[in-house]
C-alpha cells in the first residue's frame, strides 16, 4: 500500500461528526444495507454484476469536514483507510498512471481497506478539460476499477462542477458538504472543548459563531489557539475573551491563506 499511499486507523465515529440528520441516516443506511453475506443469501450477486460497492462522493469547500466523515465512515465499518497520495499515482510515464490506479484497488481489496481519495478532481477531472489522450484514458480506467470494485471508496473534492459527469451514475451517494449554519458552528464550537477544561458562564457560543462564520476546520484551529494560550497561562476555565483570542488570531491567518487560495469562506468583523 505504500506504494499508492498508506494505511490510517480512522480516528473519529459517526457520533462525532456534526451532521445533517437526513444525511447521516441516508449514510447508515447504506453500510448497514450492503453488507456482503446478505446479499450472497439473497442472490443479488448472482443477478448484478457490476458498480456492487458503495462509492460516495463529498464535496464542499475546506474544512468542513470531508475527510472526517470517511474516517467515521471506515470506523462504523471496523475498517482501516487506504488513504491514497495523488503525485504518487499521478505519473508522466504512459501507462504508470493506470497500474497506479489498479494497484489501489488491488491493495484494498486484499486488506479490506476503505478506500479514500481526497482532491479527487485531478484523478476525475473531466474528459472534456483534457488535451492528452493517456489523461482521458486514466479516468476510464478508474471507472472501469470502480465498476468492477466491490468495496468501500470516498471521493472527496472542493470543485465538484469540475467532475466527470460519467462518474454520476457510478455514486452510491453524492454528500455536499456546506458551510455550517450558526447552530452548527456554535455545536462544533462546543464539541471541540476538552473535558478537562471548565466553560465559564460569560461564554456565548452562539455568539461567537454569529461573529465568525468559519467552516469546522477553521473552528479547530481557533480552538487549539485558544487552549494554547491556556495552557501559556496555566489556566483551565475558558472565558468568552479566550475564545474570541482563538478566533480573531484564526481569522487573521486565514486570511493570507484565503488571499493565496481565491477560496475560502466569508467573515463578518
Amino acid at each position: 500500500s505504500q506504494a499508492v499511499g498508506y494505511v490510517k486507523e480512522p480516528e473519529y465515529s459517526l457520533e462525532e461528526v456534526v451532521l445533517k440528520k437526513d444525511i447521516k441516516e441516508r449514510i447508515l443506511f447504506l453500510l448497514e444495507s450492503s453488507k456482503k453475506e446478505v446479499w450472497e443469501e439473497l442472490g443479488i450477486n448472482q443477478k448484478i454484476k457490476k458498480s456492487k460497492g458503495l462509492v460516495f462522493l463529498f464535496y464542499g469547500p475546506p474544512g468542513t469536514g470531508k475527510s472526517i466523515l470517511a474516517e467515521a465512515v471506515a470506523n462504523y465499518l471496523k475498517k482501516k483507510l487506504l488513504i491514497v497520495e495523488l503525485p504518487k499515482i499521478i505519473s508522466k510515464w504512459l501507462g504508470e498512471t493506470d497500474k497506479a490506479l489498479a494497484r489501489i484497488f488491488t491493495e484494498a481489496k486484499k486488506n479490506d481497506l476503505v478506500i479514500c481519495i481526497d482532491e479527487a478532481d485531478s484523478l476525475l477531472y473531466s474528459r472534456n478539460f483534457f488535451c492528452q489522450e493517456h489523461d482521458i484514458r486514466f479516468v476510464n480506467v478508474m471507472f472501469f476499477e470502480l465498476e468492477r470494485f466491490e468495496g468501500e471508496a470516498i471521493f472527496t473534492t472542493n470543485m465538484e462542477n469540475l467532475l466527470d459527469s460519467a462518474l454520476e451514475r457510478r455514486l452510491t451517494l453524492k454528500v455536499k458538504f456546506e458551510l455550517p449554519d450558526e447552530k452548527m458552528r456554535a455545536e462544533i464550537w462546543k464539541a471541540h472543548i476538552p473535558d478537562k477544561f471548565t466553560v465559564s458562564k460569560d461564554v456565548d457560543f452562539l455568539e461567537i459563531a454569529r461573529k465568525f462564520q468559519f467552516s469546522g476546520g477553521y473552528i479547530k484551529n481557533a480552538v487549539l489557539h485558544t487552549l494554547r494560550k491556556l495552557i501559556q497561562e496555566n489556566r483551565t476555565t475558558i472565558t468568552m475573551e479566550d475564545l474570541l483570542f482563538g478566533a480573531r488570531l484564526e481569522q487573521e491567518g486565514s486570511f493570507s491563506q484565503q488571499n493565496k487560495q481565491k477560496i475560502g469562506f466569508s467573515v463578518n468583523i
